[in-house]
């Protein structure tokens, strides 16, 4: 299993930096990376439940985050730093009154821009992978490429499917034992501990 071993200081700023047992990421790619500083926002990859898990958890990090569940582009603008948290059901979906379809769209487009704009984005995924949906997957399939760092519950990582993909894209990964651990996270992140 991956452990972290903490998050250190780089050239004055705060860097994502992972130390895995299991898997080895060159530290270049931690080097090209932006620090992650305020303002933050939070949004949702598929407008799932976790949004509200993530949202506590920023502002229990001190960040004093903006919000919404289906942010567009335009809603990012003035942000550094961007949580995704990518969550997912059929049943949240329909709440959101939109589609597979619509979602992917609406992501793509905030997550391609802001990138555009030098925004650190941090994906976050909590659920555990007996129960990811199948459009989380897609979605996360779909997102790789636009993240700056990601970080997942060891649980939600059992079947090396974000360690995988996290490796083959040079994303750095930071595995929490369990979501109570995210504000923790983000606290060191983000320069607060």
């Amino acid at each position: 299993m991956n452990t972290v071993a903490g998050i250190r200081r780089l050239a004055g700023s705060f860097v994502v930096a992972l130390i895995l047992a299991a898997v080895s990421i060159g530290p270049a790619a931690f080097a090209a990376a932006p620090a992650p500083k305020p303002p933050v926002y939070v949004t949702t990859a598929g407008r799932g439940d976790d949004f509200e898990r993530v949202l506590a958890a920023a502002e229990a990090a001190g960040l004093k985050p903006t919000s919404s569940s289906g942010a567009i582009c335009c809603d990012t603008l003035g942000f550094n730093s961007i949580l995704v948290t990518f969550s997912s059901s059929p049943d949240a979906l329909k709440a959101a009154r939109t589609t597979e379809r619509v979602e992917t769209g609406r992501v793509m487009d905030l997550m391609a821009k802001a990138k555009a704009r030098g925004v650190f984005l941090i994906g976050v995924y909590l659920g555990g992978s007996g129960g990811r949906d199948p459009f989380e997957e897609r979605l996360l399939n779909t997102c790789w490429k636009w993240l700056t760092c990601f970080i997942a519950t060891a649980n939600s990582d059992s079947d090396g499917f974000i360690r995988d993909a996290t490796g083959a894209n040079n994303i750095p990964l930071v595995i929490i034992e369990s979501a109570a651990e995210l504000s923790d996270a983000l606290r060191q992140a983000f320069g607060r501990s």
